[in-house]
């Protein structure tokens, strides 16, 4: 059994340096055959030059480019350049457990199991703000399945920073779709929901393990309040192109709920208030778990 672990990357020469390293570091069995796959999806710093590097450090780290921008077309690209009997995702900017690597094998071990999705822990590189809580983290991917071996009933599925899936599944049902997923700059998502309501449609189940951890890293500056209503306010709009795509509705149904949800948030963001000022300070004030839900509302009616 070959494993193909395949990360792409835009722009974060160092980030992604740091997440080949730690993959070297892991322990695991010499028998066990795997390759390394970088998809540099277009960049512009010195991502190439820092990834080449590397592989003239390691035989088993693969450098491909894809010049079309996404994150879904990158990984197309990693699934079509991939050998290996399993292919794994994971982001750019994780750090590995000890046995990772190992787990995800052991899993696979299993000739029942087609699918499946690993544990994703946030690390934040400065402290975690005291506001955000647990139940906001699931913005760093993170899982929150247990600590136990069990199957995923969609709409819980992996997420992208740590999800495997042997190739001939991919080859059943298709790769990412590239209208969703990120690009350059956007936190479009959801490609990953769309291609597991596929896997569902073709009745494969899908796992979680939560010994194959990955640690997640959080920079400061996605520790702010602003960019955390961007994250949801981009996962309004991901939400309903995700479900145009699996449960398409008419124009006229399109409508009156972009009516009701903009009524609702509007009525949110105002509240009682009919004073411009008073509204701006209404909106400041709003406390974290209704300013998520109007971020994301008003993607749902962008």
């Amino acid at each position: 059994m070959k494993i193909s672990i395949i990360i792409c990357t835009y722009n974060r020469e160092q980030i992604v340096t740091d997440s080949i390293l730690s993959f070297y570091r892991m322990s695991y069995s010499h028998a066990i055959e795997f390759e390394l796959i970088v998809v540099d999806n277009n960049s512009s710093d010195n991502t190439r030059d820092a990834v080449q590097t590397l592989t003239s450090q390691h035989d088993t780290l693969l450098y491909f480019f894809e010049p079309i921008q996404g994150l879904s077309q990158a990984r197309n690209l990693g699934i079509l350049e991939a050998k290996g009997d399993i292919v794994v995702f994971v982001d750019d900017d994780v750090y590995f457990s000890e046995n990772w690597l190992t787990d995800i094998i052991t899993a696979f071990e299993n000739p029942d199991i087609d699918c499946i999705g690993g544990n994703i822990i946030p690390v934040f590189d400065s402290d975690k703000p005291d506001w955000l809580q647990n139940p906001h983290l699931d913005i760093y991917g993170s899982t929150n399945f247990g600590d136990t071996f069990r199957q995923l009933d969609f709409p819980d599925h992996p997420f992208g920073g740590n999800m495997a899936f042997r190739k001939q599944v991919l080859d059943k049902v298709g790769g990412f779709d590239t209208a969703l997923g990120r690009k350059k700059e956007s936190l479009l998502s959801n490609e990953e929901t769309e291609l597991f309501y596929r896997i569902k449609t073709h009745n494969i189940p899908v796992w979680f393990t939560p010994g194959a951890t990955i640690y997640h890293r959080i920079p400061p500056e996605r520790a702010q309040k602003h960019w955390i209503y961007k994250r949801y306010y981009w996962q309004g709009i991901s939400e309903v192109a995700c479900n145009q795509m699996i449960f398409p509705v008419n124009k006229l149904s399109l409508l009156k709920n972009l009516l009701h949800k903009t009524g609702h948030a509007f009525k949110l963001a105002r509240g009682s208030h009919l004073s411009p000022r008073r509204i701006y300070w209404h909106y400041k004030n709003l406390p974290l778990d209704q300013a998520i839900t109007l971020h994301t509302m008003m993607g749902n009616i962008r």
